[in-house]
C-alpha cells in the first residue's frame, strides 16, 4: 500500500494521509486511492467543517495531468476515488495530490497539500521459486563443493528440463588474533546445466 504524510508548515491548519491500495500497477489496471484529513490545532485533531472541499489532481511520471476534480469530504473527513490506467499508459512514478484550500488562496499558496506516489510498470509475477543447498555447511581448501539447486512452480510441481546457469561467489579471508576476519567478495567460475524431471540440478566446484 502506498502511503505518505505531507510536509506541513508550522501554521498549516490540517494534517492528512493519502494512500493507494497497492504501490505498483500494470497498464490497464485500476488505481484505488483514499485521503484522510483532520483539522490540526497544535496536535489537537478534529474533523473538518461539514462540506469541506478538496482538490485532487493526478499526474503521470512525465508530469502530465490525468485528472483534476473538486471533491467534498464525508462526515469522517475522508474522500476516495479511482483511476483506470490506459492499456498504453506511460511507465514511471505517478503522483496523487490532495489540496485543502486556504480561506484566502494566493498564487504562491493554494492550501495545505498532501500526496502519495505509485508506480506503473510492466512486471510479471514470478512463476517459480529457486533454492540452492550445499551438501555440507563448511569446507576446507581443496575439497569439492557439491550444490543441489531445486526449482518448483508455486503450485507445487517441479520445473522440468529448464536450462541452468550458475555463478559462484567466493570471499577471501585473512585472520589474526587481534582483528576480525576481512572479506573480499569476488566472482568465481560460472557454469550451465539442465534440470532433471525432479526440477533439480547439481553443480560441483
Amino acid at each position: 500500500m502506498g502511503l505518505r504524510r505531507a510536509f506541513r508548515g508550522a501554521t498549516d491548519p490540517y494534517s492528512g494521509y493519502v494512500y493507494t491500495d497497492r504501490p505498483i500497477y500494470r497498464p490497464g489496471q485500476t488505481v484505488y486511492w483514499k485521503a484522510l484529513i483532520r483539522r490540526d490545532e497544535d496536535a489537537l485533531y478534529s474533523l473538518p467543517a461539514p462540506g469541506q472541499s478538496v482538490t485532487v489532481t493526478i499526474r503521470d511520471g512525465e508530469g502530465k495531468e490525468l485528472s483534476s476534480q473538486r471533491l467534498t469530504l464525508d462526515g469522517m473527513g475522508t474522500t476516495n476515488g479511482k483511476l483506470a490506467l490506459d492499456q498504453d499508459a506511460s511507465l514511471g512514478y505517478y503522483n496523487i495530490q490532495v489540496i485543502v484550500p486556504d480561506a484566502t488562496p494566493t498564487k504562491e499558496r493554494e492550501g495545505t497539500s498532501f500526496g502519495v506516489s505509485f508506480q506503473v510498470a510492466e512486471y510479471r509475477k514470478p512463476e517459480y521459486e529457486v533454492s540452492a543447498q550445499t551438501d555440507r555447511p563448511e569446507y576446507v581448501q581443496g575439497e569439492q563443493i557439491r550444490t543441489t539447486v531445486q526449482a518448483n512452480y508455486f503450485f507445487g510441481q517441479p520445473v522440468k528440463g529448464a536450462k541452468v546457469r550458475w555463478v559462484l561467489l567466493t570471499s577471501d579471508y585473512s585472520f589474526n588474533l587481534r582483528s576480525r576476519p576481512q572479506a573480499d567478495p569476488t566472482a568465481s567460475p560460472t557454469g550451465t546445466g539442465t534440470r532433471r524431471h525432479s526440477g533439480q540440478a547439481t553443480a560441483a566446484r
